[in-house]
């Protein structure tokens, strides 16, 4: 199982409200993300050292989406973290593990395909479906981006918030030429 939980704090809601397009750069939020047992950042409000910057989230997240379809192994960059999280495709299923490179310094961009051959495991193994992974990540974003029109409309046609409409509009695509019954209980 894959669950995708976010909030966009108050502060945020108000800073965003009064921004024009061209003004957004990104905003803190909260994110969690649940791979079966194993819990990566929490939604705690009060809390501002669990803060995170928004877009870049979801960007990282379409993009580890769009290339786990066509590839059977990524790495995603995490920031702040002292690992990375490693996806390896198995057939229908994906097996995510937080790893740690051996190398001092990530090269290669947020989402890389070429595999890491020397690193740690920094937690246990889990074992997801890739098409529930794809599928959170794509509705999860669909809901994102209406919450970000609902406090403020014109920043739709921000240019790293259409890169992300773009990256999700492609999972969209995928999804309904591939998974189309698969669907319905999130239609």
């Amino acid at each position: 199982m894959f669950k995708l939980n976010y909030i966009i704090l108050e502060d945020s809601k108000k800073e965003l409200e009064n921004l024009a397009s061209g003004e957004l750069d990104d905003f803190e939020g909260q994110i969690e993300l649940y791979f079966n047992d194993t819990q990566i950042g929490c939604l705690f409000p009060m809390c501002t050292f669990y803060n995170e910057y928004m877009l870049w989230w979801f960007r990282i997240l379409n993009e580890a989406s769009l290339k786990l379809i066509n590839n059977d192994y990524i790495i995603c960059y995490m920031p702040d973290r002292n690992f990375r999280l490693e996806m390896i495709k198995k057939g229908e299923y994906c097996i995510v593990n937080e790893v740690t490179p051996q190398q001092s310094s990530w090269t290669g961009g947020s989402v890389i395909t070429d595999k890491i051959e020397d690193y740690t495991i920094f937690t246990k193994s889990e074992r997801i479906l890739t098409l529930d992974f794809v599928n959170e990540i794509y509705f999860k974003t669909k809901s994102f981006i209406d919450d970000i029109s609902a406090i403020n409309s014109e920043l739709v046609y921000n240019k790293s918030l259409k890169d992300i409409i773009a990256m999700n509009n492609e999972l969209g695509i995928y999804l309904n030429q591939n998974y189309s019954s698969n669907r319905c209980e999130n239609d």
